[in-house]
């Protein structure tokens, strides 16, 4: 497997198949609006608790385009939906979507994974229950999943949330953890994500939590009808033939 990281997608995709031109299959992150490459297969996420029939463009909203051009897609996936979500809820959605015959749509949940250490040395593994009381530190585009998750199984949540892909500060932090003393309950701990506790492991950051317990939560995502819908997705690659790359670039 190989990994690339380029502002422009067209001389990434280059670059991997100058790499190995055996390469099958490229998949492409958040590229639903790059139009520069053309692609076999588009899938389109959105959020249960903020659908895009629901949403507008920025900036009132957040859609990059209009709501129309989710016609592209040949997988839509609703995101964030609840384990328990009931057979009419998701006939309601499906109206709302009004999905063509040329489009699945699938339904995605997030697990919840034991927390984790975010520092070396990080002490024992707390309990989160009701008598713990929590600082979550975000720096994610919608923390709403696990605010609500939090604030479920503990006793009470202290959001601090920045922007998406923030840079954290030791301010940031300084700021934080008076929050984080400002709780009376003596059983707290700190939380983050598992993407931003990769922000958080810097020299600077770590010396400006102190002592504090910061612990991170990491998450899987189920999607319903999985084994149909991963069946869909090698049906829509094939077929393959050696001579006939998945991608195949479009000229500027």
């Amino acid at each position: 497997m190989y990994i690339g990281v380029d502002g422009n997608r067209v001389r990434g995709v280059r670059m991997l198949l100058s790499l190995n031109p055996q390469i099958r299959a490229i998949v492409l992150d958040d590229a639903f609006q790059h139009r520069y490459i053309k692609r076999d297969i588009s899938i389109l996420l959105t959020n249960y608790n903020n659908p895009f029939y629901n949403d507008s463009m920025l900036p009132a909203g957040r859609l990059r385009e209009p709501r129309m051009g989710y016609k592209r897609a040949q997988f839509i996936i609703v995101t964030n939906v609840p384990m328990n979500i009931t057979d009419i809820e998701k006939r309601i959605i499906l109206k709302s979507i009004n999905p063509k015959s040329n489009q699945k749509v699938y339904y995605s949940s997030i697990i919840y994974q034991s927390l984790l250490p975010v520092f070396k040395n990080g002490g024992p593994i707390p309990e989160m229950d009701k008598n713990c009381s929590v600082l979550l530190i975000t720096g994610i585009a919608n923390a709403n999943s696990l605010y609500n998750h939090l604030l479920e199984i503990t006793k009470d949540v202290v959001h601090v949330s920045f922007p998406d892909h923030y840079v954290f500060k030791p301010a940031d932090i300084v700021k934080a953890i008076k929050l984080f003393d400002a709780i009376t309950n003596p059983n707290k701990i700190i939380v983050t994500t598992e993407k931003d506790a990769m922000r958080l492991q810097v020299g600077t950051l770590i010396n400006s939590f102190g002592t504090a317990p910061v612990f991170y939560l990491p998450i899987s995502v189920k999607v319903h009808e999985e084994k149909d819908f991963e069946e869909a997705i090698i049906s829509g690659l094939n077929p393959l033939t050696p001579t006939k790359p998945i991608r195949k670039l479009e000229k500027k």
